[in-house]
């Protein structure tokens, strides 16, 4: 076996060395990749944990977030539970029922796909559907 070593040249062990590089490098960027599929996996496992929300907690919160149950919008009463259609100063047009009001006359509704809660200065037109 000493006799093999003794026998190699420096170019092969240069050679030995480059190759030893590459197998390296090549077994980091498998690791790597695996790495970064399982990373992938837990975000997609997370993201879907969140889409599954308790409405119902969801909306238990909201309510005490935002107690007040009477919106008064340019002399006309709104209570919660009617359903509105919204316009804002940006045009953007919301149509949902009224959960409630809070202290700091921020606008709670609820949509089909989501809860927006509104500056009731920022709102243009307010009607009931």
């Amino acid at each position: 076996m000493k006799d093999f070593f003794g026998t190699l040249t420096i170019s092969d062990w240069i050679f030995a060395a480059v190759i030893a590089y590459f197998i390296t490098h090549i077994l980091l960027r498998i690791n790597d990749f695996k790495k970064s599929i399982k990373i992938i996996k837990h975000r997609q496992m997370i993201s879907m944990d969140y889409r599954v929300v308790d409405v119902e907690k969801l909306l238990a919160k909201c309510h005490e977030l935002f107690p007040i149950d009477t919106v008064y919008f340019k002399g006309t009463a709104f209570h919660s539970g009617m359903r509105v259609r919204i316009t804002t100063i940006q045009q953007k047009v919301f149509e949902g029922e009224i959960i409630g009001k809070s202290k700091m006359d921020l606008l709670c509704i609820k949509t089909q796909t989501q809860i927006i809660a509104h500056d009731l200065d920022k709102i243009e037109q307010m009607e009931q559907l």
